[in-house]
C-alpha cells in the first residue's frame, strides 16, 4: 500500500514540472520517498548502557530505553533483562527482570546475585556486584508486532591480594663442571583475583618466560594465580638486583592498568 502511494506521488511530481526540470523533480521525489521511509518508525532501543568493566563490590547500573513504532501500542510492550554467565553458551540465558505493560516490574534473583534495585525507565542496578555476575547482559523489548534486542559483556574485576613475590636461593651440584651452581627461584602469586589474570616476571629489566597457573579453589570466580621461574646466575648482578611481577587481565584490552609488585635484593 505504501509502495503504490509513493509511486503515484512521485509520478505526480514528475508530471507537474517542465521537461527541462525533470532532474530536479526526480531528486525531489527521492527526497519525499526517504521522508516517508524515515517516518515509518520501527521499535528501537534508543539508550542501552552496560558497564564493560566494574570493580568487585560496586553497583552496576544497566539502562535500556526504547521508542515504539508510530502504529504500535504501549499497552503491548514487554521489557526483559537477561543474563548469560561468563563462559556459558549464548542460549543459556537467565531472566533477571521483566516488566509487562500495566503490571509492576519484577526481578528474579539468583543465588549469585546480591539485591537487584529497580530504577526508572527499566533501569536496574546490580548491587554489590560479584565476579560470578560477569557475563553478557541483554535487554529485550517486544510488542505485538516486533521486538528489539541489545547486549553487552560485563566483567567484574578484583585485584585481590595483588601480586606477591617470594625469592628462594637454590644451590645445586653440577656434574659437568663439578662446581656448585647458584640459582634463584622466583615465585609470583596473587589470590582472590578476577577475571583470570596473567603474571609476567622480569629481573633487572629482562623479561623471563613464565607460565601462569590458575585455580578456582572455592568455585567462586575468585582465582589464585601462580607463576614460578628459576633463573641462573647469569641473570643476577653483583650488587643491587630488582625483580618485578606484573599482573594484567586478558579480557580488558589494556583498559585497566596492571598491578605491579617489585622486590629488590643485594648480592655481595
Amino acid at each position: 500500500m505504501l509502495k503504490s502511494y509513493l509511486t503515484h506521488h512521485a509520478y505526480t511530481l514528475l508530471h507537474d514540472v517542465d521537461q527541462k526540470n525533470k532532474s530536479k523533480a526526480l531528486l525531489r521525489a527521492c527526497f519525499l520517498l526517504l521522508c516517508f521511509i524515515a517516518g515509518t518508525w520501527e521499535l528501537s532501543i534508543t539508550k542501552f548502557e552496560v558497564p564493560p568493566l566494574i570493580e568487585l563490590g560496586k553497583d552496576a547500573d544497566l539502562s535500556c530505553q526504547y521508542e515504539l513504532a508510530d502504529d504500535d501500542d504501549e499497552s503491548s510492550v514487554v521489557v526483559k533483562w537477561f543474563w548469560t554467565p561468563a563462559l556459558s553458551p549464548s542460549y543459556d540465558k537467565i531472566l533477571i527482570y521483566q516488566r509487562i505493560s500495566g503490571r509492576a516490574p519484577m526481578t528474579f534473583r539468583r543465588r549469585i546475585f546480591g539485591p537487584i534495585d529497580i530504577k526508572e525507565n527499566d533501569t536496574i542496578s546490580l548491587m554489590s556486584i560479584h565476579p560470578l555476575s560477569s557475563g553478557v547482559y541483554e535487554c529485550a523489548v517486544s510488542s505485538y508486532k516486533e521486538d528489539a534486542r541489545k547486549n553487552e559483556t560485563l566483567t567484574v574485576i578484583s585485584g585481590g591480594t595483588g601480586p606477591v613475590i617470594k625469592l628462594n636461593e637454590i644451590i645445586e651440584d653440577s656434574t659437568e663442571t663439578k662446581k656448585k651452581n647458584e640459582l634463584l627461584k622466583i615465585e609470583c602469586s596473587a589470590e582472590d583475583v578476577a577475571p583470570p589474570p596473567n603474571l609476567g616476571v622480569s629481573i633487572n629489566g629482562h623479561n623471563v618466560k613464565t607460565v601462569t597457573f590458575i585455580e578456582d579453589v572455592n568455585h567462586d570466580a575468585l582465582y589464585k594465580a601462580t607463576a614460578n621461574v628459576i633463573v641462573s646466575g647469569d641473570h643476577i648482578l653483583n650488587g643491587d638486583n630488582e625483580v618485578k611481577c606484573e599482573m594484567s587481565f586478558f579480557q580488558t584490552n589494556d583498559t585497566v592498568l596492571p598491578w605491579v609488585a617489585i622486590t629488590k635484593f643485594v648480592v655481595i
